[in-house]
């Protein structure tokens, strides 16, 4: 099977076979759906695609079983704001709120009204169905918004609210697509994906969402010279006896890549790919909040980029690529106001080499630190800890225990409020109360006298930089060049860590160095690729001598 290189008609460069269908799934978010202008974008974001692999088949009949196009997936989130206004109405029922409730339905009907009558305008009744089928979701939403002030709120009705935003958007996507002569297959969520029962942030179950996609898309898919266009809810699945669930953060991300895993799965396509149409251009090397002048990464390893999504990265969830990965499935990054633009983050098994892949930072952590000659020795200790630690719902982010076992140090997200009602770290006042609090209720739940174990409290906020393993070296070189350059009271950060596997090093240090360390390292970034660039010559040089 050979493969040729073409371009389409957004300028871009793809790879082609001489026979073989592909798949190609586009997410579009609820940032990039705020207007009705933005369904006309999408459709001329799909159009070329849907257009070049449709003209594709004429020139391909080698093959019984390959006499069809590229698949077009598109996964769409609920229309910007909708979300938001489904998790009020929510609140609302729940308190009996009645007159708040019809208020939100009404303006739910208003909106999505709105995007029917500019893309509806000119079909009457294209319009009247859309209205219609509209009219048809907002009542049933309606009618389980009556359960909730009846029964009170429980995970199933938050979930089950929530996925009519998502259903609302790809109902209007697809009478949309179709009103314009595209023939659009809608499938809701639950139609595909099957999960486990954790309402709220639910899993897939790969072998029910494989035998669903199997038993619904295959039928349709492998019916020849085919032009393929499914519309699909993302955010959404459901759970074996048939309850609504969502995906939790990045669940239309996840819905894509879950997909893609799937099809992928069926044999039936020669490959994949991608594309999540976002609001900015790709992955960058740092927050543009915090960071001046962040690079875009063209080309990341899922490696990589799972260790960036990890750390705080907004833009993805590491979920999403964990399930791809092995399938090697390329994942785009795309800006939806500039969709021909070369400028664009490509997630593949390739990476760009360059040093720093990004820099993360995470504000105001805890440090508590324990100190004592005897307890720590004590293997029991640490069980104690984290069961404290459990119970007080405390999210533990980092740990690390000395040689000699005599110090026992741990990040925390925060100090829930049954430690101290006032979780503010923002002085050093709070810190002291924290301290105070946090000690007693400490030794009062593992039965410690007092005495013999010291715990101190420190606010803290973390850089981490994710890098190649080959930089490392070079990095941690600048580093120690700059902690001191940097005071802290006369001595280093509190901590430096170095990843197991060499691709990223944090520094613990105090909240108010946080900006001054990060953009100092973003500059820092040309310094070792120079020097690790000079090394190499310098190599080579010897190597011939």
């Amino acid at each position: 099977m050979t493969k040729t290189e073409q371009s389409n008609p957004l300028g871009q460069t793809i790879q082609t076979s001489q026979i073989g269908p592909e798949f190609i799934v586009m997410k579009f978010g609820g940032s990039c759906l705020a207007q009705p202008r933005d369904f006309q974008k999408l459709l001329q974001i799909i159009e070329p695609y849907h257009h070049h692999y449709h003209h594709s088949l004429v020139e391909v009949e080698t093959s019984q079983n390959f006499k069809k196009s590229k698949s077009l997936f598109i996964v769409v989130s609920a229309l910007q704001g909708v979300t938001d206004m489904l998790i009020k109405v929510t609140e609302f029922a729940s308190k009996g709120e009645i007159t708040e409730v019809f208020a939100i339905l009404d303006n739910l009907q208003s909106l999505h009204g709105k995007f029917i009558e500019t893309l509806f305008a000119e079909n009457l009744k294209a319009r009247n169905r859309a209205h219609h089928e509209i009219q048809e979701l907002l009542g049933t939403l309606a009618l389980i918004l009556e359960e909730v002030e009846e029964f009170g709120v429980i995970p199933y009705f938050i979930d089950y609210i929530s996925s009519f935003g998502e259903k609302l958007c790809a109902k209007l996507l697809h009478l949309f697509l179709c009103k314009e002569g595209l023939e659009s297959v809608l499938f809701y969520g639950e139609d595909l994906i099957i999960t486990n029962d954790e309402y709220l942030n639910a899993l897939p179950d790969f072998e029910h969402t494989y035998r669903r996609v199997h038993n619904k898309l295959l039928p349709i898919l492998e019916k020849t010279q085919a032009n393929h266009l499914f519309c699909i809810t993302g955010f959404i699945g459901r759970n074996k006896i048939g309850y609504t669930t969502t995906l939790g953060r990045g669940g239309s991300d996840f819905t894509a890549t879950i997909l893609a895993r799937m099809l992928y799965e069926t044999k039936l396509y020669r490959t994949g790919n991608i594309i999540l149409w976002k609001d900015v251009d790709g992955l960058l090397s740092g927050n543009p909040e915090f960071i001046k002048n962040p690079r875009l990464i063209h080309r990341i390893n899922y490696r990589e980029a799972k260790e960036i999504a990890v750390l705080g990265a907004k833009i993805l969830h590491p979920k999403c690529l964990a399930i791809i990965e092995n399938q090697e499935i390329p994942v785009e990054i795309r800006n939806f106001q500039n969709p021909e633009s070369g400028n664009f983050t490509t997630i593949s098994v390739d990476s760009t080499p360059i040093p720093i892949k990004g820099i993360e930072l995470w504000e105001k952590r805890v440090l508590i630190t324990f100190k004592s000659a005897i307890l720590l020795q004590n293997p029991a200790f640490l069980a104690k800890v984290f069961q404290f630690f459990a119970e007080k719902h405390i999210s533990c982010l980092w740990v690390q225990q000395s040689i000699s076992q005599n110090t026992l140090s741990l990040l925390v997200d925060e100090i829930d409020h049954d430690i101290n009602h006032n979780t503010n770290l923002d002085s050093n006042q709070d810190i002291a109360l924290d301290k105070n609090s946090f000690s007693e209720q400490f030794l009062e739940y593992c039965q410690f006298p007092h005495g013999w174990i010291e715990i101190t409290l420190q606010e803290t906020s973390v850089v981490t930089i994710i890098s190649e393993e080959r930089y490392q070296s070079y990095i941690l070189e600048r580093l120690g060049a700059l902690m001191s350059e940097i005071t802290v009271n006369g001595s280093l950060p509190y901590f430096t860590v170095q990843e197991s596997s060499g691709i990223s090093t944090s520094l613990l240090i105090p909240h108010k160095y946080l900006l001054e360390t990060a953009n100092a390292i973003n500059l820092f970034s040309d310094t070792i690729e120079s020097s690790f660039a000079s090394n190499i010559q310098l190599q080579k040089t010897l190597e011939e001598v």
